[in-house]
């Protein structure tokens, strides 16, 4: 018989548990407030409730993924370098463990375990298109907690990503069931993000968009694009589907977001592959995240 921990946690197709969002505090017997006269509701029944409706968003999730077409490990590298390059002419520098090669991963212990437990480091996608100039992403994880944090209410509850966005490179039209982030412009050209509100089935809604941009309130038609020069940020809400591009030239885009998981928190609108499989006709400069599990014994 599961014990009542084990019925707040959800559980993918492979067993692993994920937390879901009303089990970050210490679940006891008593009820909810009344609100207009609604029947009242313990913590563990609406802990039931948020477990079944996480479970309905991990399988969708898992339904907006599509087979990746092999990308080379060259193109990658390429990738890694050009990128390396762009952030370090907008003054911005990665982290050391950024550079470390694959023989020194072979040779760390649990002391780096952090970074591989809570995917930080490179991540390149074409997200399956096969053309990562004209749909795909590079991103770079700088910090990150676990969603096991929100259990405790301690540790890391937050995460930051620095991305690479190409003039007219479009990341596709997705949102987020439980991270809110705030996306920067660092530098570079404009960054043009097409905004909708989404229906309770994860369609896209044709309501007024409302936005906070550097903390100004504002409200957009959906679909509109909203530009973001150098400097400039805006809030993106769970459940705000949003298409970012390049426009001008290439941009420094920053991310401050609640703790990021891409394995689980991703609702594409079209089936999309997020992780590609990588052909090896060259050795690694660097690791991809994804990458770790081959070379990281500790």
């Amino acid at each position: 018989m599961k014990s009542r921990s084990d019925r707040l946690l959800g559980h993918d197709s492979k067993g692993s548990a994920f937390l879901t969002p009303l089990a970050s505090g210490q679940v006891t017997l008593r009820q909810l407030p009344n609100e207009g006269g609604s029947p009242r509701e313990t913590v563990l029944d609406a802990a039931d409730r948020v477990r079944r409706q996480t479970e309905r968003q991990y399988l969708a999730s898992r339904s907006s993924i599509r087979y990746c077409m092999p990308v080379k490990r060259s193109q990658i590298n390429a990738i890694m370098q050009s990128a390396d390059e762009f952030i370090r002419r907008h003054g911005f520098f990665l982290p050391s463990f950024a550079y470390w090669t694959p023989d020194q991963w072979r040779t760390r212990g649990r002391e780096c375990a952090e970074i591989v437990r809570n995917q930080l480091g490179w991540d390149i996608t074409d997200f399956g298109s096969g053309d990562f100039d004209k749909v795909g992403l590079f991103l770079f994880t700088i910090r990150n907690g676990s969603p096991a944090n929100w259990k405790s209410l301690k540790g890391k509850l937050y995460a930051e990503k620095i991305m690479v966005v190409q003039d007219k490179q479009i990341t596709p039209m997705h949102f987020h069931w439980t991270k809110s982030e705030d996306i920067i412009n660092r530098g570079g050209g404009k960054l043009a993000i097409q905004l909708y509100n989404s229906t309770p089935d994860d369609r896209l809604a044709d309501t007024p968009v409302k936005i906070s941009t550097d903390g100004v309130l504002r409200t957009v038609k959906a679909g509109d694009v909203v530009h973001l020069d150098p400097g400039e940020s805006i809030t993106l809400t769970t459940r705000l589907y949003h298409k970012f591009w390049g426009a001008g030239g290439k941009v420094l885009v920053g991310e401050v977001s609640l703790v990021n998981d891409d394995k689980t928190d991703n609702r594409f609108h079209e089936p999309v592959g997020r992780f590609p499989k990588i052909e090896e006709d060259e050795p690694p400069l660097y690791l991809l995240y994804t990458d770790y599990a081959r070379y990281y014994k500790g």
